[in-house]
């Protein structure tokens, strides 16, 4: 069994409990999540934390980015989560719009030859 902390409490150990707990209240949120939506320039994109490191990046649909396209592509569309601990959560939230920023380009480039995705 994994022993290891879920990548959301890697970074949520940069923000005090107190500070984190009334960000959960005023929003509604739940502190246990391990997957969250981002809205990024009015679109909203799906994402998943590993407990092997990695945040994965997901389809409208909940399909794993990374295997529709790695294998075809070579395009994973995650995040490793490294071990630094000297990164705040500014440096994942620019990641996560990274990764957003690629996956747009890509569709922009493949849309005719993308897989059909499966509801």
């Amino acid at each position: 069994m994994n022993k290891d902390k879920y990548v959301f409490a890697q970074l949520i150990e940069f923000l005090d409990n107190n500070k984190f707990r009334h960000l959960v209240d005023k929003y509604d949120g739940n502190r246990y999540v391990k997957h969250f939506t981002y809205k990024y320039k009015d679109e909203k994109y799906h994402f998943a934390w590993q407990t092997w490191g990695y945040v994965d990046m997901y389809d409208n649909n909940w399909n794993k980015l990374f295997d529709l396209y790695y294998k075809k592509y070579g395009e994973g569309f995650n995040i490793a989560i490294d071990d630094q601990s000297d990164h705040d959560s500014s440096y994942y939230i620019r990641m996560i719009e990274d990764c957003i920023e690629r996956y747009v380009k890509f569709k922009g480039n493949h849309t005719s030859s993308l897989p059909v995705q499966h509801k």
